[in-house]
């Protein structure tokens, strides 16, 4: 089950990390030219801002799923440390489920509502390029869908993997 645990991870960080890049890059990019277009042309790219906003959108939210495979995000481990001192595994193993059981409901729940209102971007299209919603959004539902899988995949790695972090 860990084989199958670490290839998923591995081929999800891989596309993850290659769409960051790309979002990365291109954010950086048309800030950088609506900068120097507007300070020194005094010309503005009206489209730059719906662009901005589908990268960005993009990046944070499959960042979020990356970060979340390298136990990137900040967590409070004072109450973990005091229970992993007691050198009893099955609490510590109790604990650690609370705690991404926790994160599963709240990151499950958000992953339901933006499937629930994926078809509601359908019918919307952006201002100046008239590009569908789907794609402005879809990140976030991509991103939480994503952070739900590998949070699922590290609460059973708790159990099945011996992790302990």
């Amino acid at each position: 089950m860990l084989k199958v645990f670490d290839k998923i991870d591995r081929v999800l960080g891989k596309i993850e990390f290659t769409i960051m890049c790309i979002s990365g890059f291109g954010l950086f990019a048309v800030i950088f030219a609506g900068v120097v277009l507007r300070y020194i042309f005094s010309y503005s790219l009206p489209w730059a801002p719906e662009i901005d906003k589908f990268l960005y959108i993009w990046l944070v939210f499959l960042g979020s799923s990356y970060l979340i495979s390298k136990d990137g995000h900040p967590r409070m481990e004072i109450l973990a440390d005091k229970i992993r001192k007691n050198n009893n595994p099955t609490m510590t193993k109790l604990f650690l489920t609370c705690g991404w059981l926790i994160m599963l409901s709240f990151i499950g729940a958000a992953s339901y509502y933006a499937l629930i209102r994926t078809p509601n971007y359908l019918a919307q299209r952006t201002v100046v390029l008239r590009m569908n919603m789907i794609f402005v959004y879809g990140g976030a539902t991509v991103g939480l869908c994503l952070m739900f899988v590998r949070t699922l995949m590290k609460a059973l790695q708790v159990w099945f993997g011996g992790e302990n972090k």
